[in-house]
């Protein structure tokens, strides 16, 4: 008696055991039969296993039997799964999942088929029926698993999914629907392997004593997370997804090691995180030689991509290079945002300016430039309407952030944001020429981008005061001359314009939109003329005259013979040779009598 209880403890054992090894053993795991059919195997064993010989026959009632063998060499990672399919593109799968083909894959929906893995051996490994098939594979498949998994009417299965690590022989072990793709190459959901830890950052680069997200994107389900974010082998967060501080500048290696009940994985990023010191105003980037300033954070969702470089099949706004948003890939949607990091504590008046271009850009609602001061982010500047062609945006940030409650920080970001699915030249956004400054006094007469002015010796308005910036006109004057002075930077070419008042246009037109034909009565060039000297108004821009070669140059003009009754207006123009920029001065209305 006492050895018939051995005896029977010993059986209870080993049944055990068995049991427990075909559960963590090399299994199918999906099957997918709507059009790109496919299979894939899994190993929810702890250790690799040598697939070499191994079979795998496909068959459906009424078609032929699809089989491969698995060539020699062929290893199987614990927990990594292997896709058989009918091309090497369909389904879409991880770089890294191994894929073998098969001709053809002659599953039909609706239509009872049978999927069996035997070893080298010809020993069955698992074996999986839908359809109440009546063509079985051949050999020796033994039948872990010998109930069908029903389909049929209206309720058509075409894909079978493995739902745990635990087989029990039983169609509860499997999830099925009647529409999908599946999930090629990765485990399914409710199953779990050794994790795999990987994990993303919301600003790389970012700034002291500024609060950044981690977001843990580790694969395997794990249960345990441990941080280091500093690189000093120290545990600085146990929460899956933590939010840290930076209190010192430097570059950051950073490490997550993650746990569950099938193992541990740790992976290190090495220089993840810069800790910077943002640029203070006046800013200019021209992303020259493909380089970014260090306050530029980069960051993508999917596979998108922003990089700074030469645009393909596109010349920059200047220079050779300028920042592209793009992808790697088409087809999924992604996000690109370039955030600069902007010390602005202390302004009270600041100017962003930046040349944009889209690439055949469909419009997004993240398509712009946003701004934020931490606790704000709001949309400054809309992309929508960008064409294919650079377009100067000049935009007032002070007042902006005064009209909606931003406070200008010693953090401010400015975040360019571009959202599609395609790459360039298909998709995509292209800046250039990125300036952060503080724009002059606002009318005072001068033009935005040069510092010039224009003032008229004669002649007061109704108040009895002279011509001066913020005086209403217009100003008359008894006399049939006047003596007009431009100041500006020296060697600086300027135009004096005169032309009827048009009381239903704008005399003092916008920066970056010079409209001269504003100026004259039917907006065209027949009523302007351009004064070079008193004696031959000419109709045509081609004479100039310069400003001297003193710190503030300066050039006169006297008029004279002045017609009396004349109603007209005088605006100067100065140009910049080192930019393309115009300032335009301020307008003042004159009357002869």
């Amino acid at each position: 008696m006492k050895n018939c209880t051995m005896i029977v403890a010993i059986l209870l054992l080993v049944l055990t055991f068995s049991v427990s090894t075909k559960a963590q053993g090399v299994l199918i795991n999906e099957i997918v039969t709507n059009g790109n059919d496919y299979v894939e195997i899994v190993n929810l064993s702890a250790s690799p296993v040598n697939l070499t010989g191994w079979t795998l026959q496909m068959t459906t009632d009424g078609a032929p039997t699809s089989s491969i063998t698995f060539p020699g060499t062929t290893m199987i990672a614990a927990f990594e799964v292997i896709v058989i399919s009918e091309t090497q593109t369909q389904p879409s799968i991880p770089f890294n999942v191994q894929r073998f083909t098969v001709s053809n894959i002659f599953w039909i929906v609706n239509t009872g088929g049978a999927c069996a893995l035997n070893d080298a051996n010809g020993v069955g490994q698992d074996l999986i029926l839908f359809g109440n098939p009546t063509t079985l594979p051949t050999g020796a498949p033994l039948s872990p698993f010998s109930g069908s998994v029903p389909t049929g009417g209206t309720n058509t299965q075409d894909v079978f999914q493995r739902t745990s690590n635990v087989d029990t022989d039983t169609d509860v072990d499997w999830a099925m629907s009647a529409t999908g793709t599946g999930s090629p190459g990765i485990l399914n959901q409710g199953q779990s392997g050794i994790p795999s830890a990987d994990f993303t950052v919301s600003a790389p680069v970012t700034i002291t004593n500024s609060a950044i997200q981690f977001t843990d994107l580790s694969l395997g389900t794990p249960t345990s997370w441990q941080w280091d974010f500093d690189g000093d082998n120290v545990v600085d967060s146990t929460m899956q997804n933590p939010v840290f501080t930076y209190t010192a500048l430097g570059s950051y290696d950073v490490t997550l090691t993650v746990t569950n009940g099938f193992g541990t994985d740790t992976l290190t990023q090495t220089a993840f995180v810069q800790v910077v010191i943002p640029p203070t105003i006046p800013f200019l980037d021209e992303f020259t030689n493909g380089t970014l300033h260090p306050a530029w954070s980069l960051t993508s969702t999917n596979n998108g991509i922003i990089f700074a470089g030469q645009p393909p099949s596109f010349s920059p706004a200047s220079g050779g290079d300028a920042l592209l948003f793009s992808a790697t890939s088409s087809g999924s949607v992604y996000l690109n945002q370039a955030t600069l990091f902007i010390d602005l504590s202390g302004v009270t008046g600041v100017e962003v300016r930046y040349q944009a271009r889209e690439a055949s850009d469909e419009p997004d609602a993240n398509d712009g430039l946003f701004v934020s001061d931490g606790n704000q982010t709001l949309l400054a500047v809309s992309h929508q309407n960008l064409t294919n062609t650079w377009t100067e945006i000049t935009f007032n940030l002070g007042a902006f952030a005064l009209a909606n409650g931003l406070n200008l920080n010693s953090s401010f970001q400015l975040i360019f944001s571009q959202q599609d699915n395609f790459p360039i030249a298909t998709d995509g956004l292209i800046i250039d020429d990125v300036q952060v400054l503080v724009p002059p006094p606002a009318d005072v007469g001068q033009a935005n981008r040069v510092t010039s002015s224009m003032t008229i010796a004669g002649g007061l308005n109704l108040n009895g005061n002279p011509p001066d910036v913020g005086e209403n006109g217009p100003f008359f004057v008894s006399s049939t001359q006047l003596d007009i002075t431009i100041s500006g930077m020296p060697f600086q070419p300027w135009i004096l314009i005169a032309g009827p008042l048009n009381r239903n246009n704008h005399v003092f037109v916008p920066e970056g939109s010079l409209d001269i034909g504003t100026m004259g009565a039917v907006n065209d060039y027949s009523d302007l003329i351009v004064i070079i000297d008193g004696l031959n108004p000419v109709s045509l821009f081609d004479l100039f005259a310069v400003t001297g070669a003193t710190v503030t140059g300066s050039l006169s003009v006297h008029l004279d013979n002045l017609p009396p009754g004349l109603l007209t207006t005088f605006q100067a123009l100065v140009y910049q040779p080192s930019a393309p920029f115009v300032g335009i001065t301020a307008a003042f209305e004159f009357t002869i009598f």
